[in-house]
């Protein structure tokens, strides 16, 4: 024991005791002396306050009488050990002071010994107040216990990293499942390796600064890393706090994926297109925008492909949205498939698509636009129709056709119509006489639009001729019309026009009203009965009203059916073969007529051929124009012959010009023949007057001078 210990270090006992006195009476902390037996030698005011008693109440007493036994057993080791007792927050309720509740207190218990180290008949009690500091203390570990439970239990992901180090601190369960790590496994790493590779170093560059955790509490939006390796969008706000002396920034992370999906499908649905999947115009505009952006002295050539499908509306129309449909999403994936990597593929709306071609001069957008034009002829099926489509595709070039994308778009377009006008099918590259044949083209639009109002229209008539005795067996109607100031309009610029502006629709029907009228006057007037055949639109030949509207044209005139035939193009009967198989079959319970027009020129395949419900056949005259000089279209048309008769049909061969190709078809065993060789187009009165001399047409000897390259239209 040291000198303090030993009390030696105070100059003499009275001075000693009064201290030890003043400190005994004056000290906030309860001070007992007690002997061996636990019995009260002396207690201090403070001690006696807390027990609510005298302090000559507690002389003769013992300590168990205020304290319970388990504190007692310690007491009585310290008398048997020697080693004094320390107890810290101890609970124990005073009965002086019931209104105090539970307090807390630290207590000690010290042996007192002398100068040899041996025990003396004293004990040293002490009792001091902590219940203060104990509710300080438990409302900081329910303080703690809350945060732990609210960090814990919260739903979004949080997680606190030194603002110096970048240190993490610690995360919550929320960031754990956000991130795939455990808080044991990221605790003092650094907080940016939960951010993907490119934004997982510690700069403070512009491009890097809004991946960083700021505390402005300002929302910054980013990626996390999973341990997985996906990468999750997140949306993190930041605040900062004061621990330990350290600066700790709280970063507060929700999961945005679905929010960023949801935006990024908004931004595809705001620039593509929502059938295909293509770019839509937009898009195409921007894309091609970047395409024609390079230095002014660039070589750069680019080529812009505006494609329109021929006679979309018939399938649309005819066969229902859901075929048309499905027949463009088929069509702008072929397209698709055909670009090369880098090209801008779009869909602009309704049928039209659109690529634009980078570094391509224009002999290479030509092949493209070839190739694209045998892609959509390929056959395709939708459900049970199997469908065969043509295009008009129009070719502008940058820099020659324009500056940008308005002007290329605008010239392509223009190129593209004047394809459709020049018999579809087919590609146009732009020039600027165009602009002139578009403008006229309109005007001539215009006109058509008001020739049925005026009166413009007339009918012609080509006569059928039966090879074997030259007899008249029919005509064909063909439209012409009479422009007061252009004089007559070959059908081939306003029938393709008609077709496309839907004017062929009436028109098509007056050339039905109109026949059959023609027909009765030439029967009032005393002439032999006739069948003329007229030739269906693919608008007409669509229409759910047709067979209703040839039947009361039919009596309005009170003609029999078997005057009346109807030619439909091969063409037109295949782009929906199933569904023109039930048009036709309806079209013959009125009882006409029914031909395949221009037979040999379409994809018409042999199971849809005996399914028809069809009298005969149309050799198409690109066929009999050589078949006495090339041997494969003689092919062909024998071919067809022989096929017509096997199916129990009739056969006739139009645009037959020349003895020999008369010659040919009759050693061929052709049923009937119309064309220049017997006779042009005629007037409704010249026909008549063919009626009226008996309806025999004589076949000129070769060299007559009959055979001649008119009109190709006509027939």
């Amino acid at each position: 024991m040291n000198a303090a210990e030993k009390g030696d270090r105070f100059p003499g006992d009275a001075p000693a005791l009064l201290l030890l006195e003043s400190i005994y009476r004056h000290a906030d902390d309860c001070i007992v002396v007690l002997d061996r037996d636990f019995r009260y030698l002396r207690v201090n005011r403070a001690y006696a306050d807390v027990c609510a008693r005298r302090i000559e109440e507690f002389s003769g007493r013992r300590l168990f009488d205020l304290y319970p036994s388990p504190l007692i057993e310690e007491f009585r080791r310290v008398v048997e050990t020697r080693i004094p007792y320390a107890a810290f927050d101890h609970p124990f309720p005073f009965s002086g002071h019931p209104e105090w509740g539970e307090t807390y207190w630290d207590l000690s218990l010290i042996p007192v010994l002398d100068d040899a180290d041996e025990p003396v008949s004293l004990l040293l009690f002490t009792l001091r107040d902590v219940t203060q500091r104990h509710r300080a203390l438990q409302a900081l570990r329910d303080s703690d216990a809350r945060y732990r439970t609210i960090f814990e239990d919260a739903t979004t992901a949080i997680a606190l990293a030194d603002a110096e180090t970048g240190e993490l601190r610690d995360i919550n369960r929320a960031m754990e499942r956000l991130v795939g790590w455990s808080r044991v496994e990221l605790l003092g790493r650094p907080h940016w390796v939960l951010h993907p590779p490119l934004q997982n170093c510690r700069t403070s560059s512009p491009g890097f600064s809004r991946h960083r955790w700021t505390a402005d509490g300002q929302l910054i939006e980013t990626q996390v890393l999973t341990r997985r390796g996906d990468v999750v969008d997140v949306e993190i706000k930041a605040s900062s706090l004061q621990c330990n002396g350290r600066r700790i920034l709280v970063g507060f992370f929700s999961d945005i994926t679905e929010r960023k999906r949801q935006e990024r499908e908004l931004r595809r649905q705001a620039t593509h297109d929502s059938l295909t999947g293509l770019a839509n115009r937009l898009l195409a505009e921007e894309q091609t925008a970047r395409l024609l952006a390079p230095p002014q002295d660039s070589d750069r050539r680019v080529a812009m492909l505006l494609i329109d499908l021929d006679r979309f509306k018939i399938v649309n129309d005819g066969l229902g949205h859901a075929v048309g449909d499905a027949l463009l999403q088929e069509l702008g994936a072929r397209l698709d498939v055909a670009a090369r990597s880098g090209d801008v593929v779009a869909r602009l709306g309704g049928d039209e698509f659109m690529i634009v071609m980078r570094d391509t001069p224009g002999e290479v957008a030509t092949d493209f636009g070839n190739h694209l034009l045998e892609t959509i002829k390929q056959p395709i099926r939708v459900g049970a129709h199997e469908l065969t489509m043509t295009a008009s595709l129009g070719i502008a070039s940058y820099p020659q056709d324009g500056a940008n994308f308005a002007e290329m778009y605008r010239n392509a377009d223009t190129a593209m119509y004047c394809a459709k006008a020049r018999g579809r099918n087919r590609l146009e590259h732009y020039s600027p006489e165009m602009n002139r044949r578009t403008a006229e083209r309109l005007d001539l639009e215009g006109d058509l639009r008001r020739a049925l109002e005026r009166q413009e229209l007339v009918l012609h008539y080509q006569p059928k001729v039966r090879l074997q005795d030259g007899s008249v067996v029919g005509a064909e109607a063909l439209v012409r019309w009479s422009h007061p100031t252009r004089g007559m309009v070959s059908p081939m610029e306003f029938i393709p026009l008609a077709e496309e502006t839907g004017l062929i629709v009436p028109i098509g029907q007056w050339v039905i009203e109109s026949a059959c009228a023609q027909i009765r006057d030439w029967m009032a007037a005393g002439l032999p009965e006739v069948s003329v055949a007229v030739n269906l639109s693919a608008l007409q030949f669509q229409s759910r009203n047709l067979p209703r509207q040839i039947a009361r044209a039919l009596d309005a005139n009170g003609l029999s059916a078997r005057c009346l035939e109807l030619e439909v193009t091969e063409s037109v009967a295949m782009a929906a073969p199933e569904e023109s198989i039930r048009t036709l079959a309806e079209l013959k319970t009125v009882g006409v007529r029914i031909w395949l027009d221009d037979f040999g020129t379409g994809y018409s395949s042999l199971a849809y051929l005996k399914r028809f419900p069809i009298d005969g056949l149309k050799i198409d005259r690109s066929f009999v124009d050589s078949i006495a000089t090339d041997p494969n279209d003689a092919t062909i048309a024998r071919m067809v012959i022989a096929l017509a008769r096997e199916l129990k049909m009739q056969v006739v061969a139009e645009g037959v010009e020349t003895w020999e190709q008369y010659s040919f078809l009759s050693r061929a065993r052709c049923d009937a023949m119309q064309g220049y060789l017997f006779s042009e187009s005629i007037l409704a009165e010249d026909f008549a007057r063919l009626l009226t001399q008996g309806r025999r047409l004589a076949v000129p000897a070769p060299g007559s001078g009959r055979e001649r390259n008119m009109d190709p239209l006509a027939g």
